[in-house]
C-alpha cells in the first residue's frame, strides 16, 4: 500500500503515537485491535489524501483512461475524479480507495477495516457505479 519501506514505517509510527495519545479513549482492552486498525486505516488515508494520490485506473469509463494524455486533459481529470470522491461515502471511498487505488483484494480490506465482506463489496460495487456515473457526466 505504501510508496516505500520508510513510507509504511513512518505511517506505523504515526498510528502508534495517535493510538497512545487516544489511549483513554478506549473503554474495552478487548476492542484493541479493531479500534487500532480504524486508526491506522486512517492513517493511512489521511497520508495519502495529502499526498493527492489519484487512481491510475477506475475504468474505461474514466476521463483519466482516455487516450488524451495532454497535461492540461490530465489536471482536468484529476479535478474532476477529487469532486467525485468527495460526493462518495466515507465508507465507499475508503472500500473504493483501497480496491481501486491500492490494488486491495476485497478479502484484504475486510481484513483492514473489519467490515464484513458483503459490505466491502456492496461499497466497492456501489462507489465504483457511482464514480463512473459521475465522470461520464463531466
Amino acid at each position: 500500500m505504501c510508496q516505500s519501506a520508510a513510507e509504511a514505517d513512518d505511517l506505523a509510527q504515526d498510528a502508534f503515537m495517535k493510538a497512545w495519545d487516544r489511549m483513554r479513549d478506549l473503554e474495552t482492552p478487548a476492542a484493541f485491535p479493531g479500534w487500532f486498525r480504524r486508526i491506522a486505516v486512517t492513517t493511512f488515508l489521511m497520508a495519502r489524501r495529502k499526498q493527492k494520490a489519484i487512481f491510475e485506473e477506475i475504468d474505461d469509463a474514466s476521463p483519466i483512461a482516455s487516450e488524451d494524455s495532454s497535461p492540461e486533459h490530465q489536471a482536468g481529470a484529476k479535478i474532476d475524479l477529487e469532486r467525485a470522491m468527495a460526493k462518495l461515502s466515507d465508507a465507499e471511498r475508503l472500500c473504493v480507495t483501497l480496491n481501486h487505488g491500492e490494488g486491495l483484494s476485497h478479502s484484504e480490506i475486510v481484513d483492514m477495516t473489519g467490515l464484513p465482506l458483503g459490505t466491502v463489496k456492496s461499497h466497492v460495487l456501489r462507489g465504483t457505479e457511482k464514480l463512473r456515473r459521475m465522470l461520464e457526466a463531466a
